[in-house]
């Protein structure tokens, strides 16, 4: 059956007039986004361009005006598709003929191989040169052509970066580019400043005993080029001078050597100490004069000021004031201090609604901070200081209850009160007899029993609430009669 339809069609396409032409082939750049095709018209025919679905092309546009044809093919990977593009004449006739087109994805080419240049001023710039497979296309900062093969001479000369791309073409495929730079050093001056005193030894290894403002030294700058230094020097001579010192016991100069008499004949050489800079020599001409000591013996309590105004709060026998003996040389005092602490203590209380402490206060509320000093009250003659530490605790209502009324040989009731803390029961006599509520007396016998109750909170008791208990004896109706 299925042989029987396709010798129809085919019989069918050749009554039509259906011929095929083919202009094969062509190619593409891989991800080409607007790639256009058309065909000359002829005036009285229609044309119906495909594309081969199995290719994976995303987006096609036909213009019937002009009969052109643009295929996005982007996404689609590199290879040979056959029978790619098909465009179908319909003449006037009514007959048919067909093209197809194949169609090569190429590969784009990857970025060339760059070597950045950096060279310096005045010397000779060299090209910037690029490795690839097809050709080499140069682009300056701004995206513009400027050059089309692997080695490009760039027009700069003066010192600074200059950037460009290039990319590689292909079979009419251009493919990423490289960015390759050109970095131009300047070669850098400067003027070395010194001043010395009789001699100096330059960088250049010149040793120069008169001032000079001509001689230069090349180095190399931080970039690698080179850095022309010159000299500008100027040369002074060193000053001498006598030091007069009057000293009490000893006296260390400037040489770091300690006198203890007098001296007329040493010398020192002071580096640069001069208004030029340069080097002092001075002779030292020291009188020595003697001084005494003494010791201060004191007792306080805590803290001391002493003669040195420092305020000591420990015992102390090694600080000393120096005051200035009738020689006019040191009048040396050392202290010999004794200092004895004021004792400290906490006074922890816990008392019911108020409390009246050592210091006549009466408090109301807890406290933690009041304190009281009792003068000289501790063995070594000292202050005590005695921090209160108070807990008030608020003694709680009396406890309400009622009075119990039962009958003998019936159920006697038990006493009930209410409180916020513990309820505790008391005879008549005061003694305890229970504690919570209710409380069972046990009492069965006719009569009025009183007993108090307080509420315990805290270790505060309330005011007693009395309790009364009446048992009415049960009634004697006598003896039955019975006739």
């Amino acid at each position: 059956m299925r042989k029987l339809v396709l010798f129809f069609i085919l019989f069918l396409i050749s009554q039509l007039g259906f011929s095929q032409n083919s202009n094969n082939p062509d190619s593409v750049c891989l991800n080409s986004s607007s790639e256009i095709y058309w065909i000359t018209p002829n005036l009285s025919s229609s044309y119906n361009w495909t594309v081969d679905p199995s290719i994976g092309i995303m987006s096609t546009s036909y213009d019937p005006v002009t009969n052109i044809f643009t295929i996005d093919w982007s996404g689609v990977i590199s290879g040979l598709y056959q029978d790619a593009i098909t465009v179908t004449e319909t003449d006037s006739n009514n007959c048919l003929g067909q093209v197809t087109l194949d169609v090569r994805v190429l590969d784009l080419p990857s970025a060339p191989s760059v070597l950045d240049v950096i060279v310096c001023e005045n010397n000779i710039i060299p090209p910037l040169t690029a490795t690839g497979t097809g050709n080499l296309i140069w682009y300056d900062a701004n995206g513009n052509q400027v050059y089309i093969g692997n080695s490009f001479q760039t027009p700069h000369i003066l010192p600074g970066i200059y950037t460009y791309s290039v990319s590689d073409e292909l079979n009419g495929c251009e493919g990423l580019s490289a960015n390759v730079s050109l970095t131009i050093n300047s070669i850098s001056t400067g003027v070395d400043i010194q001043t010395a005193c009789d001699t100096y030894t330059w960088i250049d290894g010149n040793t120069y005993n008169s001032s000079n403002n001509t001689a230069t030294h090349t180095l190399t700058n931080i970039v690698g080029c080179d850095s022309i230094v010159t000299l500008n020097l100027t040369i002074n001579n060193i000053t001498t001078g006598v030091d007069v010192q009057t000293a009490c016991d000893t006296y260390t100069w400037i040489d770091g050597n300690t006198y203890t008499s007098s001296n007329n004949i040493a010398t020192h050489t002071l580096t640069n100490a001069s208004v030029n800079g340069c080097d002092s020599i001075v002779t030292l001409n020291l009188t020595i004069n003697s001084s005494n000591t003494g010791v201060d013996i004191q007792t306080a309590c805590d803290t001391y000021t002493w003669i040195d105004g420092t305020t000591y709060t420990s015992s102390n026998n090694t600080a000393t004031h120096t005051l200035t003996n009738v020689a006019g040389c040191d009048s040396i005092v050392t202290l010999n201090l004794i200092i004895n602490n004021s004792t400290t203590g906490v006074d922890v209380q816990t008392a019911c609604d108020t409390y009246t402490w050592i210091d006549g206060t009466t408090y109301t509320s807890s406290n933690n901070t009041a304190t009281h000093t009792l003068t000289n009250a501790s063995v070594n003659g000292c202050d005590s200081i005695v921090i209160l530490d108070l807990t008030i605790i608020n003694t709680p209502p009396a406890p309400s209850s009622n009075t119990v009324t039962s009958c003998e040989n019936g159920i006697i009731d038990p006493l009930n009160a209410n409180g916020i803390g513990v309820l505790s029961w008391f005879d008549t006599n005061g003694n305890q007899v229970a504690t919570g509520s209710p409380f069972n007396t046990g009492i069965s016998l006719p009569g009025t029993y009183t007993f108090s109750v307080v509420d315990i909170l805290n270790g505060c008791i309330s005011n007693a609430t009395q309790v009364d208990l009446i048992i009415h004896p049960a009634p004697n109706p006598g003896l039955i009669q019975h006739n």
